[in-house]
């Protein structure tokens, strides 16, 4: 069974493109879908409540998403309109942080350490 048979969501990949500046003279982006319909694999890798000395508690939860070699996506893309295996969708949107490469013989597949809401 290859590694490919495990990816059983699919997403659509955003990437952004400048459009100018605002009056604070802050970049301006457009987001445009890059790929469409992507094989993957979300993961909600690990949650834990953060401690705080104020009387909240924070949970934070690391988000992963598995994807076949050679698709042309890269760290600041934003994953949206993620469906899973039972039909449901999450529009998202996670922002790409992190890609790693994994490899045994040759490139297996890469995986992104997603952040949730961040639109830089």
């Amino acid at each position: 069974m290859g590694v490919d048979s495990h990816f059983i969501h699919r997403c659509d990949v955003e990437r952004s493109t400048s459009v100018g500046r605002d009056g604070l003279k802050a970049e301006q982006k457009s987001w445009q879908v890059w790929e469409q319909g992507m094989p993957c694999r979300f993961v909600e890798k690990e949650q834990r409540v953060a401690d705080t000395a104020l009387s909240e508690r924070p949970t934070i939860t690391a988000y992963l998403l598995l994807f076949g070699v050679g698709r042309d996506v890269k760290t600041k893309d934003r994953i949206v309109n993620i469906v899973l295996e039972n039909g449901t969708t999450d529009a998202g949107p996670y922002t790409i942080e992190q890609l790693l490469h994994r490899r045994g013989r040759a490139a297996k597949h890469q995986s992104a350490r997603l952040e949730r809401g961040a639109t830089r």
